[in-house]
């Protein structure tokens, strides 16, 4: 037999304590914020929170933050001294803290401490080691100058004396212990253990002289456990008063403290060795030690103390590596590396990349990058195989991918340059030869005896016997029944095979293979025909991702499929997949590996595993905390022994679990607030302790808030979701993000429901509850929009009222205006049917008639008519076309022209770009102004004068001209003083009928009269300028 090959390396933690079952510690040191790495005491207060003393201060440990007291000089609220020595919650809930000088009473509402002294009592009275209660209350306190009766209602305190004895009064005074057992203190000093009845005062004693360290009542039997300061661990029967060494443990290290949990176990923590705990199975301890390689072992051998919190989780406390901490009560993974203190050559032998159960002893072999490693469990021993350049009967290579135990003892390796296969009975090693090329087949005698291709990525053994390998060229299937090897190079059927890297392989119940690697996933029948091929696509019902890490195959024939983005479940029916990812809880997107047992499918990732119920699928996530940081799952690397144990290879690590007795952390944790700030204004603990309500200004809108989930089995994976009531439609899950914030909130009444989970995703659904009232500004108050509803309903009836005068004012405006413009129109009207005018036109005609010319009395006669029924028609209009005001025009000029025998001349013209019967003016407005050059210019004149009428547009109105050369209009006024007769009210008439047209039409309306002069500033005439209203009809 060769053993250079073998190397045989077994764990055992001591000649007489057993091998120890690993336990994975979680760490609070220095670096993560508490105070000082040597740790005093440990407490749990009534909210849930730890407290730890340290020799730099007080710490409240939330999980996540440590909150730090200490004293503050100057300061009386703060702790009375920076060492502290024990810490302890009492049944009201009160925290107490023992100084180096003094005890310290916390108080939550200011977040201070109300200090008590008793250096009164004696030397070293306030140097404060331990404190215990008793019935009513009353505080037990173990001092450096004795024990102290301290009542906390009344303030009282007293001094226990204990009887000396042989022993050192000194050390009789130095109390190290207290135990309070119903009417019985057990007292531990330095000098001796005492029995001190409280009823009668009667004192019993037991082992002078000797340093007592630990004491505790053993819930069962009630026996007292006593530990010393040299080692020993004794059993005290407090009726007969025997005392019996416990010989299952035997150390010269002092023992530090000693715990009974809830459930009966016992743990003993012993200075500079370490951990024990006592298997009442085998009757035997087990020892835990700091293992400075293994980060997640005991922080340091140096204990301090030991303690259980509500939850079960046990605490230990170390002089020089500050706290570390673990649930005994959980049931989930296994490191078996740890187990059988796993130590490869170097870092690459952690890679779990292949593994497989031996059928015959129910072992573990394990591929990995430096070799092949095999080990069982069961004796926790471990043996290793290397590559020996210079032993040709070692195995070729030691980067490895995959490996399989079959019952022949023979033990298949896949490597990435071939194929070996050894005997474990033997240490026999055979080197499969390979083929790689196609013109290679020659180069053997027989191909039978070879593999197709180098790399050997996977193995799996079929019911028949038959090994399938998965290479670099595709597949080679060795038969047990002939050796012989067949593949692409002798097989046709395998050479019509698809593809290239066969690296996943996954054998169904129908015996169809499944293949995957860096392309699409093939279902290949047993006659080795393509039966599917699946690829993925935009379609979000294809395979997520090209190149199949793992395969498995539930009881409904699902395929699942993990691939390096996301797993997929097809429907072999449809061809479609259902597909997960992170969304849907699994803890990375890319999976390694997958497996079915039963209707639980596993999952592994890079970043952790999960599980769920095929029918249902749900995940639960198992993180790095969980399986002692072998969270980067290799792929494919998940396999089941014989017992139902699952063990997952990872990249660092080699991980098993017993799924028929996994228990998760059943504990519901306490929700609270640690800090709230609102606008930047923080609210510390101490109102956060005592607030049932919070009342906001309107302008505190902003607020953010910290969280905490007081349950401490790997507290970083404690799950958050929050939800502002009456704000908020759903809630807002943040996983494992402890902090929050809300903007811009409006005023109303809210409530702050926070809800949390433990590691193992059990809720609170109760949660923590804050109501929340942002009070509105003043304008937004129901008081106020009352106020306001009735101002502004009496504004609007005010305005309704003050309007519906204003209407009438402006209807009465309007009538009145009609009226006025009805009766300008009416004296307009009887100023062109002046009496003269009509008088004189008519008389004309009648000399033309009595002269017998009848041609000019026709004409004229004619004219008269026309311009009379014009006079009447418009006068019923409100608007004239200007084709129709200027022929009015002319007809009157011609026959004023006739009345005053040809005494002037006249002329009417439009600017050619009016339209004349589409452009519309008001009438009787112009010819006032004609009648007025006529009667005062013309009338008067010696000589032949002239009247021209123009009419030119405006951008805003019509400008129409009345020119005449007659006298003037200062030489008219001295002649009409002279004259007498007719007093034309033509022109005022006008000038209003323009001001009311004007301002109904809102266009500019007016009349500008100018004199003309000559070089010698006599008066040559008068100029009319009329601004006129139009109306563009073509437009409207």
């Amino acid at each position: 037999m060769n053993y250079s090959l073998l190397i045989v390396l077994m764990l055992v933690f001591g000649p007489s304590y057993g091998q120890t079952p690993a336990i994975s510690f979680q760490r609070l040191t220095l670096q993560q914020g508490l105070p000082a790495n040597y740790t005093s005491a440990i407490t749990q207060d009534k909210a849930g929170f730890i407290w730890i003393a340290t020799v730099n201060g007080l710490c409240r440990f939330d999980g996540l933050r440590c909150l730090r007291f200490t004293r503050q000089p100057g300061d009386s609220r703060s702790l009375s001294h920076r060492i502290m020595r024990t810490v302890f919650t009492s049944h009201n809930g009160t925290l107490w803290v023992g100084a180096q000088e003094g005890l310290n009473q916390f108080e939550p509402a200011t977040q201070s401490f109300k200090r008590h002294s008793f250096a009164s009592l004696g030397a070293g009275c306030d140097f404060i080691r331990y404190i215990a209660e008793g019935q009513g209350g009353q505080l037990w306190l173990a001092t450096k100058g004795g024990v102290v009766d301290f009542n906390p209602a009344t303030g009282k305190s007293a001094l226990l004396m204990l009887p000396v004895g042989t022993a050192s009064p000194t050390d009789v005074k130095s109390i190290r212990r207290i135990l309070v057992d119903g009417h019985t203190l057990w007292i531990g000093t330095q000098g001796g253990l005492y029995a001190y009845d409280v009823r009668t005062k009667q004192v019993r004693s037991w082992l002078p002289d000797t340093y007592i360290s630990a004491l505790v009542r053993h819930p069962r039997t009630g026996e007292i456990l006593v530990g010393t300061n040299q080692g020993l661990l004794a059993r005290l029967n407090p009726t007969t008063g025997a005392l019996v060494p416990v010989s299952e443990l035997s150390v010269l290290e002092p023992i530090a403290s000693i715990l009974f949990t809830r459930t009966g176990d016992l743990w003993v923590g012993v200075t500079r060795k370490g951990l024990y705990h006592f298997d009442a199975a085998s009757n035997r301890f087990f020892l835990y030690q700091n293992n400075e390689d293994n980060p997640r072992s005991l922080s340091s051998n140096s204990i301090i103390t030991l303690y259980e919190d509500r939850s079960g989780v046990i605490w230990v406390l170390t002089d020089d590596a500050g706290v570390c901490w673990f649930n005994p009560t959980v049931e989930k993974f296994h490191s078996l590396f740890d187990e059988v203190n796993y130590k490869p050559t170097n870092t690459l032998g952690f890679d779990a990349a292949g593994l497989s159960i031996d059928p015959t002893d129910n072992s573990v072999w394990v591929a990995t990058r430096d070799g092949v490693a095999h080990i069982n469990p069961q004796h926790k021993a471990y043996q290793l195989y290397h590559h020996e350049p210079a032993n040709a009967n070692s195995i070729r290579d030691n980067f490895n991918f995959s490996i399989l135990a079959d019952h022949a003892r023979r033990i298949w390796v896949g490597t990435k340059n071939g194929l070996d296969w050894l005997d474990p009975i033997s240490n026999k090693v055979v080197h499969i030869p390979s083929l790689s090329e196609p013109s290679e087949k020659g180069a053997l005698s027989n191909a039978d005896e070879a593999i197709a291709g180098n790399q050997v990525f996977g193995l799996i053994k079929a019911p028949d016997g038959r090994i399938f390998i998965g290479t670099d060229e595709k597949l080679t299937i060795y038969d047990p029944r002939t050796s012989h090897f067949s593949h692409q190079y002798n097989d046709p059927r395998i050479a019509r095979l698809p593809g290239k890297n066969y690296n996943t392989l996954y054998l169904d119940k129908d015996q169809n293979l499944w293949v995957g690697g860096l392309g699409p996933v093939y279902k290949i029948s047993p006659d080795f025909k393509l039966l599917a091929q699946y690829v993925h696509s935009d379609d979000p019902q294809s395979l997520p991702d090209d190149g199949a890490t793992g395969f498995a195959e539930d009881r409904f024939g699902r395929m699942w499929i993990s691939t390096d983005d996301g797993i997929g479940c097809l429907n072999q029916k449809t061809g479609k997949f259902q597909v997960f990812s992170t969304q849907h809880g699994l803890p990375h997107f890319d999976g390694s590996a997958v497996f079915v047992e039963g209707d639980t499918v596993w999952i592994t990732t890079s970043r952790g595993l999960a599980l769920a119920d095929v029918r249902h699928p749900r995940f639960t996530v198992f993180t790095e905390a969980d399986v002692f940081s072998a969270s980067e799952f290799e792929s494919g690397s998940i396999v089941r022994d014989a017992s139902g144990r699952l063990y997952f290879g990872a990249m660092h690590g080699l991980v098993y679990t017993d799924p028929k007795h996994m228990r998760r952390n059943q504990f519901v944790p306490p929700v609270c607030l640690t800090s709230l700030r609102v606008n930047a204004q923080e609210w510390g603990p101490g109102q956060l302790a005592i607030l049932d309500r919070l009342q906001l200004r309107y302008t505190q809108n902003m607020f953010t808030f910290d969280m905490a989930a007081l349950s401490f089995d790997n507290p970083g994976d404690n799950q958050y979701a929050y939800k502002l009531e009456n704000f908020d439609t759903d809630w807002n899950r943040e996983g494992n993000r402890a902090f929050a914030s809300y903007t811009n909130v409006p005023p109303g009444d809210y409530v702050l429901h926070v809800i949390a989970s433990n590691n193992d995703g059990i809720w609170n659904q109760i949660g923590y509850r804050l109501p929340i009232t942002i009070q509105a500004p003043f304008w937004q108050t129901w008081w106020f929009r009352v106020t306001a509803l009735v101002t502004l309903l009496a504004l609007t009836g005010f305005v309704a009222r003050w309007r519906e005068k204003q209407l009438a004012a402006q209807q009465r405006e309007k009538s009145e205006l009609r009226e006025r413009i009805a009766a300008s129109e009416m004296k307009a009207l009887r100023s062109q049917m002046n009496p003269h005018f009509l008088y004189n036109s008519l008389n004309a005609i009648r000399l033309f008639i009595l002269q017998n010319d009848s041609d000019n009395a026709d004409k004229y006669l004619v004219k008269f008519a026309r311009l009379m029924r014009l006079i009447l028609d418009n006068s019923r209009l409100e608007w004239v076309t200007l084709d129709s005001e200027l022929e009015q025009l002319t007809l009157y000029l011609e026959l004023e022209q006739l009345r005053f025998d040809d005494l002037f001349d006249f002329s009417v013209s439009a600017d050619p770009s009016l339209s004349l019967d589409k452009t519309a003016i008001s009438p009787m407005i112009i010819q006032p102004y004609i009648e007025n050059a006529i009667l005062h210019g013309m009338a008067h004149k010696k000589t032949k004068g002239y009247i021209r009428v123009t009419i030119e547009p405006k951008p805003t109105h019509l400008e129409c001209t009345v020119d005449d050369n007659g006298v003037g209009r200062q030489q008219a006024q001295v002649l009409k003083k002279q004259a007498s007769g007719h007093k034309s009210v033509g022109l005022r008439v006008t000038e209003d009928r323009l001001q009311l047209i004007g301002q109904r039409s809102g266009q500019a309306a007016g009349v500008q009269i100018v004199d003309k002069y000559d070089e010698n500033q006599q008066p040559v005439g008068t100029r009319v300028i009329i601004q006129l209203p139009f109306l563009n009809q073509q437009a409207e």
